[in-house]
């Protein structure tokens, strides 16, 4: 597990937590520029928090919480900050934000 602030992507595949994310009211509104990512095992992965409010970034889903799959972990996120996680194993990695639950995401590593 991996987790912290850093102030810009590493250059690598980026996914943007949009402006506005925390305010969507219908399921179908986009809260990330990708909802599903498909990338290959040693990929490097930077979320980018462009909204106004603080996100996370959580391996796991809403309904079996982190605990599910505890592979990586934002913590906060402030507006303006990325989180980066390498993906070493092929899986599929649900992902979340703890403090807005229906903000949800999905990485594939091949």
């Amino acid at each position: 597990m991996s987790g912290g602030n850093a102030t810009s992507g590493s250059g690598g595949i980026s996914i943007v937590i949009l402006p506005a994310a925390s305010e969507a009211k219908d399921e179908d509104e986009k809260k990330f520029d990708q909802d599903t990512l498909m990338v290959t095992a040693g990929a490097s992965v930077s979320w980018i928090n462009q909204d106004s409010v603080v996100h996370t970034v959580t391996s796991g889903s809403p309904r079996g919480g982190p605990e599910a799959g505890m592979e990586f972990d934002s913590s906060y996120l402030d507006p303006g900050k990325s989180f980066n996680h390498t993906f070493d194993k092929a899986g599929e990695f649900d992902c979340y934000c703890t403090l807005h639950p229906f903000m949800t995401g999905k990485v594939i590593v091949v």
